[in-house]
């Protein structure tokens, strides 16, 4: 789906609301972990288009914040560096949520490379870039809302901070 709009600004504006809808709508108010967001897991509840849900619980878990989740769950391009060390909180979801940013803003994933291999050494460094021409007219603001959720799960916030962040 391409939309072609004018003002950049405006574009932000319809991203950063869709992330904000998306972690506005994660599960963490109920302690569940959803373990596997991801773009193909958001679908329209009618051809209206009306209504976005999240879907796929199957790797989802009910969580007691004193006891680490363990299980090594999710989809290569979206894990988090903590899930593939076996030990994290629902915080794994808010990376998730930078992942689909970087995603809807440029077209491509943050962490790339030719096998899963290649992807996950590049998600456990953390190391990606927001530069070219892709990244060209889109605002500070937006790359400062994904920088934000893409960090060492010590200083990512929960999901209610996150959407309190307006640029």
């Amino acid at each position: 789906l391409l939309v072609h709009i004018e003002n950049a600004s405006k574009l932000w504006k319809i991203i950063q609301d869709a992330g904000l809808y998306l972690l506005g709508q994660l599960p963490s108010h109920h302690n569940i972990a959803h373990r596997d967001l991801k773009l193909e897991n958001w679908m329209y509840s009618s051809k209206k288009g009306d209504l976005l849900k999240l879907i796929d619980f199957g790797f989802s878990k009910q969580y007691d914040e004193k006891v680490p989740m363990t299980a090594v769950q999710g989809t290569v391009y979206y894990v988090s560096p903590e899930v593939m060390e076996g030990s994290y909180n629902n915080l794994c979801d808010i990376w998730s949520i930078g992942v689909i940013v970087y995603m809807l803003l440029s077209g491509s994933p943050p962490f790339a490379g030719d096998n899963d291999a290649e992807i996950l050494t590049k998600i456990k460094k953390g190391v990606f870039t927001m530069e070219g021409r892709r990244w060209a007219n889109v605002s500070e603001d937006a790359k400062d809302f994904i920088r934000m959720l893409l960090v060492p799960a010590e200083t990512r916030p929960s999901a209610d901070k996150a959407s309190r962040i307006r640029g």
